[in-house]
């Protein structure tokens, strides 16, 4: 696996570039996890604004730790191209910085799977998600709160007409 954050344009040379890269280096490349505009916590990321909290609409009315966001059009170009090639595409999902958002998300794993299902059914390329909730100011507690959030998502994902493969990172 590889990760990427393809350009935002999918008429960036670096589409074309990447492409051509892993037609290359398919004996190296099953993979790709790509940062595609698709997250649980949208930040402001303006000057001197903290990154541990969100400006997308959460549950409960609050903030966050709910799928938001656009695939990047680079991305919509690059997935089906990549599945033509017999290279998977996987999104990334996350790093939010945001305990808070990272526990909404947990609260909510059926709808998160819903979310996720039917993002994968508006693409049809995309092969998985990658989940990462390393936050700052979690607590050891958070960790049982993950684990069950991924009990109930990657069955749902994994069981879906075109099963998804669930991956996770850990801070350790």
């Amino acid at each position: 696996s590889w990760w990427v954050q393809p350009p935002h344009d999918a008429d960036d040379p670096a589409v074309g570039a990447l492409l051509t890269w892993v037609k290359a280096h398919k004996n190296i490349v099953t993979t790709l996890i790509m940062e595609c505009g698709v997250e649980t916590c949208t930040h402001n990321d303006t000057a001197g604004a903290p990154r541990t909290s969100c400006v997308n609409p959460g549950y409960d009315g609050g903030f966050g730790g709910k799928i938001a966001g656009t695939l990047k059009p680079a991305c919509a170009k690059l997935i089906p191209e990549l599945t033509a090639v017999g290279v998977r595409s996987e999104l990334w999902l996350g790093e939010d910085d945001s305990r808070e958002s990272a526990l909404a998300l947990f609260a909510h794993p059926k709808e998160t799977a819903a979310d996720l299902l039917a993002l994968a059914k508006q693409y049809p390329g995309i092969a998985g998600y990658n989940i990462d909730m390393e936050t700052d100011g979690s607590v050891p507690a958070d960790a049982v709160l993950f684990a069950e959030f991924l009990k109930q998502v990657t069955p749902a994902l994994n069981g879906a007409e075109r099963p998804l493969r669930v991956s996770a990172d850990v801070s350790c």
